[in-house]
């Protein structure tokens, strides 16, 4: 089992800014929050000790791109729900989405693949980047999400994500249902 601590590390010195970024404006926000640190989350083992250690509705965070790369999206769904393009494609209306490239990230995000989080628009201050969240990463009590760095994970109540980290985020989200299955 993992240690949960409840708020940002002590030390932060060897954290990255963006990281820290993030446990500023939850600190800013006084927003509680509980904080795991842990091996890159690349593999199913590291996902399912995640899952018993904060009990949450974990995220999968993508981010995606139009064909003629001018119009970017970051979707937050439930990590074990399949990501159907072909629905939300038709969902927003467009002909082509596909993930955007790594470089587009780093710019846009800040992070590389395997980080990206609904935190990474902290850097979008000119909200380029449209947000999308899939309704059930609302269903549960709380909703967890690595804070720019695939080594941690941080646990929010969902009333908090909803109604204060949302907002403040300044991204005006886009609420739909992705179905579970292939319909």
């Amino acid at each position: 089992m993992l240690t949960i601590y409840n708020g940002r590390p002590e030390n932060c010195s060897d954290r990255i800014p963006e990281e820290v970024r993030t446990y500023d404006f939850l600190d800013k926000y006084e927003i509680n929050y509980d904080r795991v640190d842990h091996e890159a989350t690349v593999s199913d083992d590291i996902y399912a000790l995640m899952d018993r250690t904060l009990v949450s509705t974990a995220c999968k965070n993508l981010f995606l791109v139009n064909r003629a790369e001018t119009e970017f999206y970051l979707l937050m769904m439930p990590r074990n729900k399949d990501f159907r393009t072909r629905y939300l494609k038709s969902e927003l209306g467009l002909s082509h989405l596909s993930f955007a490239k790594e470089d587009k990230m780093v710019e846009h995000l800040g992070v590389r693949p395997g980080s990206v989080s609904i935190m990474c628009l902290l850097k979008d201050t000119e909200n380029k980047i449209h947000l999308i969240i899939d309704n059930d990463v609302l269903a549960g009590d709380t909703v967890r999400f690595h804070p720019c760095i695939n080594t941690s994970s941080i646990r929010v109540s969902t009333e908090d994500f909803k109604n204060i980290i949302i907002p403040e985020l300044r991204h005006e989200p886009v609420f739909i249902n992705i179905p579970w299955q292939e319909e």
